[in-house]
Parts: structure tokens; C-alpha cells; sequence
């Protein structure tokens, strides 16, 4: 029997940029003993403009009725209002993201495939019919989704600057068991601090660890890192860098827009 008291862990957010391992985070987040986001729970879902009318009235709402051992999930645009809220409510926030190259590329397929709610998802059956047709769409815009792909990103990666944060990449969690585990445990210490652990660090990390199963995840693909490399084309490569090259740079995987 664990001579650790099970003390309840205040509630806390886990916001990602979209297509970078959402279903991921929630599935090893629930793997923390006690803690708990249901994912057909709509009340614990925060996404971007969503509401689309009183957005910051119903986020702060409903940010207030997080019990402890719960933690609310989506995709937020950063903005100072929002990270006044989480701190205004003592919430922690881990934030998630993913080269940006990789995200058109896990987005490309997922609209075509997948998202048939896209506004774009009937035309990449029919006029954009080429991987590198829908890529173009995306990052110029299209009358049916005029945003490019850089301007609507963009906010997402606001949250890098946030230092209350906790800023965990895709990559860290994919590229090796060994930086995986190292990343839980950086979760799990963010998380409770200096307060007693219901279990050991390693014994949560492992709980964490097993509950990751791509099978139940509606989203997700290949979970490849770089795959951008065999997928982008010359023409792709120059408006990638002209509309979203400053991502890359911010997110640390280049350190300039020519690569």
C-alpha cells in the first residue's frame, strides 16, 4: 500500500497548436493518477473563437468551474486577456506544438481525408486534387478560406512568449522513448511543484506513457517528424517561407527563413 497521500492537483490547462499531438497530451495526461478530461465533456473543450460571440465571458466561465484533478483542453489563440485569466484562476498551462512544415503537411491530408466539416474538404476532392494543389490552397488562401495558413497559425505560436507556461514540442515526445520519458517527467514536476506526490515521478510517467493509443485517435495519421522533407515541392518550400517562414524561426527549428 503507497504511503503517499492522495492530495487533489489543482485543475490546469493543456493548449496546442492544431495537428500537433492534441489526442496525444489529453490520452498521457490521463494517465496522471486521479486526474481526469473526458473527452466528450464539452464543457472542459477551449477552442478558438468558440464561442464565436462572448468568447472571453464563456472561456472565463467555464475556466472558473474546473474541479481539482481536472484540466481543460483545446486550441487557444494567444492573447495577454486570455493569459490574464489562467492567471487570475492559478491555472497552469502546458502548451503543445510542432514544426510548422509538419503541421501543413499533417493538415493537407487530414482536411482531405478526414475533416469533411472544413470549408475546404469538398474542393480537395475536386479542384485542388494534388498534394501540392491543397498545400498552395492553404498557405494563399482560397474564397472558401481566405486565411493563409501563416495568418492563421500564427496566433497560436503566441504562447512561446508566455514564460508561465510550460512549452512542450511534438518532437519531444515522439523522437525517442528516452526524450519522451524526460518530457514527462518535466510535465510532472511543472505540474505539482513542491507539493507531495501521490506516486513516484518515474511510476507516473509510466502510467502516462501507457495510455498512448493512436488506434482510438480520430486525428491522427503517421505522427511523423519531418515529414515535410519528402513531402514539400520547390513551389511549396518558397511560399511556406514567404507566409509562415517566421515560425519555423520562433518555434527554434531554423534560425533564419532560408532553409
Amino acid at each position: 500500500m503507497s504511503t503517499h497521500p492522495v492530495l487533489p492537483l489543482p485543475p490546469f490547462i493543456s493548449s496546442s497548436v492544431p495537428k500537433s499531438g492534441t489526442h496525444m497530451m489529453q490520452q498521457l495526461l490521463n494517465g496522471i493518477p486521479h486526474v481526469n478530461n473526458r473527452i466528450e465533456n464539452l464543457q472542459t473543450k477551449f477552442f478558438v473563437n468558440n464561442p464565436p460571440v462572448g468568447f472571453y465571458e464563456d472561456h472565463a466561465r467555464r475556466l472558473s468551474l474546473l474541479q481539482p484533478n481536472q484540466f481543460g483542453i483545446g486550441h487557444l489563440y494567444y492573447s495577454d486577456r486570455y493569459a490574464r485569466m489562467l492567471e487570475e484562476r492559478g491555472l497552469k498551462h502546458i502548451f503543445l506544438y510542432r514544426d510548422p512544415r509538419d503541421i501543413l503537411v499533417s493538415l493537407t491530408y487530414f482536411i482531405a481525408s478526414k475533416w469533411v466539416e472544413h470549408p475546404l474538404h469538398p474542393y480537395f476532392k475536386t479542384r485542388y486534387v494534388t498534394f501540392q494543389d491543397r498545400a498552395l490552397a492553404l498557405l494563399q488562401g482560397t474564397p472558401e478560406f481566405p486565411a493563409t495558413f501563416g495568418q492563421y497559425f500564427t496566433p497560436f505560436y503566441g504562447w512561446l512568449d508566455d514564460s508561465r507556461c510550460l512549452h512542450v514540442s511534438f518532437e519531444q515526445l515522439m523522437v525517442t522513448p528516452a526524450k519522451r520519458r524526460e518530457t514527462l517527467l518535466r510535465i510532472l514536476r511543472f505540474l505539482w511543484a513542491d507539493a507531495p506526490l501521490p506516486a513516484s515521478l518515474s511510476a507516473m510517467a509510466g502510467s502516462m506513457n501507457a495510455r498512448i493509443d493512436s488506434s482510438s485517435s480520430r486525428t491522427f495519421r503517421a505522427g511523423r517528424i519531418g515529414a515535410w522533407r519528402t513531402e514539400f515541392t520547390p513551389r511549396i518550400k518558397a511560399l511556406f517561407q514567404q507566409d509562415a517562414g517566421h515560425l519555423v524561426v520562433k518555434a527554434g527549428y531554423e534560425r533564419s527563413t532560408q532553409w
